[in-house]
């Protein structure tokens, strides 16, 4: 049976030419000359994907592709832009209102614009929606033409690279700038802990250098740098090639060089107030965890691009949704290109489990169970600090085990969070200089995206992340002890967090509680569950309230309680020049 596809086109001859294009093509075509008609046809239909036109509609588009992603019916099926983006912005904000891809009209050559159509299409069975496996085990769907990628094919893409390209001013810091010999260490370490690539390249060479056989290997950047040595760090410095990166493309290196940079300043911080021995292992550990993504970015741009454009319409980003779609997950990625570069086991395990729950049932050594503790929260505490929500984010609670850990050694929420917030504040500087096209991005925000807001969290930690998160992001965050008689407006939107409170019938009474005071009536919401959402649940909170499991994609329902709310608008029916 033929795939359907539905265009949405205003331009009647434009429409015609598309649907003729495509049913050479051998799918079926229904089009749609407005919103309405969109509604209607894909209502009745459930086509495999909706081509819309972004430019007839001048600049309502954005706008009509949020309200198609409201619609239970329709938010699933996958969305293609058919476009010249008017800026370089324009593609991000159709990825974040929900689209699955963007296909440009100036250069337009049918070949390509159907195996474009095939390969958006055939995400659709990724996802788990309306033809696809929803099977968490399932090995199909994976994207039209798209492989499945595997070790052997990752380690075949790295065959010859001796080190990973790095940051340019990174290599030049390394190669220009002189230090007393005293302070050579000092200075490689510094160098390096700013720099995914450039650590791998100065523990891959000390590595070479020193043949450590000890469990952990040259783990700590601080060892490596006193086994290296200026001389040998300059000449390998000079070696590298620098990273060149497209400054449109889907993946930002800026975000992904201050998450990396963040995560690691803040698990070295964490690690000397737990009183670790060797807190650089855990600054490297921290600084690689996210090298996975690096290496599908460069080597492997479409399986990357796959990545970001489905998570735009998913709820939680996580490790078998990855492999799911493109064969593996970016923590395993880093593990095999880490591997490649003689890193030593526990900096290769702490990047393949960094995003895996249940840390404690995983097969690691004893070490690589603890910095892979220390890693995970300074990840969250690095994307709940974040000014902004880039793609392929996930937001969590801490685990259990590190929780407890930190309360036994009576440490101190606030001194931890606001060494945190003082380094987000420093790197969000560096940002702006270092990366200025990252800082003008659409999900970085210039200012807080969230008015004042409600928050209540249950038998909620003293370090409870999603608190924090909402923090940053909200003019003023009114924090709710208990639920009483006091009186907030009601375009204060609220956010429930019950992931504390593990017994159905204790949630089902807070909630019974939460909507009996009056707090849900005409007021935006969302309630974040640890466990599966009871079927009840979405009736007993109402239509304006949101209910999503963690780990969560935040963006998702923050945009619901930041939106304005429309009534649909009908699309132009005059067909308008390029």
């Amino acid at each position: 049976m033929a795939t359907t596809i539905l265009i949405a086109n205003p331009c009647d001859a434009e429409r015609k030419l598309l649907g003729q294009v495509l049913d050479e093509g051998e799918f079926t075509v229904i089009e749609a000359a407005s919103i309405r008609e969109v509604l209607e046809q894909a209502g009745s239909h459930s086509p495999a994907l909706i081509v819309l036109d972004g430019l007839l509609w001048q600049g309502q588009a954005l706008e009509a592709l949020r309200q198609l992603k409201k619609l239970p019916a329709i938010q699933t099926i996958p969305v293609m832009i058919f476009a010249n983006p008017g800026r370089e912005e324009e593609v991000y904000d159709a990825i974040q209102a929900g689209a699955s891809a963007w296909f440009l009209r100036k250069g337009f050559e049918i070949d390509k614009f159907l195996d474009k159509v095939r390969t958006t299409q055939g995400r659709h069975e990724v996802r788990g929606e309306p033809g696809g496996s929803n099977s968490a085990s399932s090995t199909s769907g994976l994207p039209t033409g798209l492989e499945k990628l595997s070790e052997e094919q990752v380690l075949a893409a790295m065959r010859n690279m001796e080190y990973p390209p790095a940051f340019t001013f990174s290599i030049n810091e390394a190669v220009t700038t002189p230090c007393a010999r005293d302070q050579e260490a000092r200075h490689i370490a510094e160098i390096a802990v700013r720099d995914p690539m450039m650590m791998t390249a100065v523990l891959s060479r000390a590595a070479r250098m020193n043949l450590d056989k000890s469990i952990d290997g040259l783990a700590d950047v601080h060892e490596a740098a006193e086994v290296l040595g200026m001389r040998e760090f300059a000449k390998m410095a000079e070696s590298l090639w620098p990273l060149e990166y497209n400054l449109a493309g889907l993946w930002d290196p800026g975000c992904f060089w201050m998450h990396s940079v963040a995560t690691a300043r803040i698990a070295g911080h964490l690690s000397k107030m737990l009183g670790l021995k060797k807190p650089g292992q855990a600054i490297s550990a921290a600084l690689l965890h996210d090298f996975g993504y690096y290496i599908l970015a460069t080597l492997f741009p479409k399986h990357y691009g796959a990545l970001f454009s489905a998570s735009g319409s998913i709820d939680s980003i996580h490790p078998v949704w990855e492999k799911r779609l493109i064969g593996t997950h970016h923590g395993e990625v880093a593990d095999w290109a880490l591997r490649h570069f003689n890193l030593p086991e526990l900096l290769r395990s702490v990047a393949n489990v960094h995003h895996v729950p249940g840390i404690m049932g995983q097969p690691l050594s004893g070490s690589a169970r603890v910095l892979s503790l220390i890693v995970q929260a300074a990840d969250q505490i690095a994307d709940a600090l974040f000014p902004g929500d880039p793609p392929l984010t996930c937001l969590t609670t801490l685990a259990q085990e590190f929780i407890a850990a930190f309360e036994r050694a009576n440490l101190s929420a606030d001194k931890l969070m606001g060494e945190a917030r003082k380094i987000m504040a420093e790197l969000t500087t560096e940002l702006v200089y270092l990366f200025p096209q990252s800082a003008s991005r659409s999900y970085v925000y210039k200012q807080r995206p969230l008015g004042p807001a409600l928050y209540f969290a249950p038998h909620g930690p003293e370090l409870d992340i999603i608190k924090t998160y909402c923090n940053v992001r909200a003019e003023e965050l009114v924090i709710m002890e208990r639920v009483g008689r006091a009186e907030y407006p009601v375009n204060m939107p609220m956010v429930l967090n019950l992931i504390h409170v593990d017994e159905p019938a204790a949630q089902v009474e807070t909630l019974s509680t939460i909507v009996a005071s009056g707090l849900t009536r005409g007021r935006k919401g969302v309630v974040l569950l640890g466990g599966p959402i009871d079927k009840s649940y979405p009736s007993l909170v109402g239509e304006m309230w949101q209910l999503h499991t963690v780990p969560t994609q935040p963006a998702t329902w923050l945009r619901m309680l930041t939106a304005v709310d429309t009534e649909p608008m009908e699309m132009s029916a005059a067909c308008a020049a390029e």
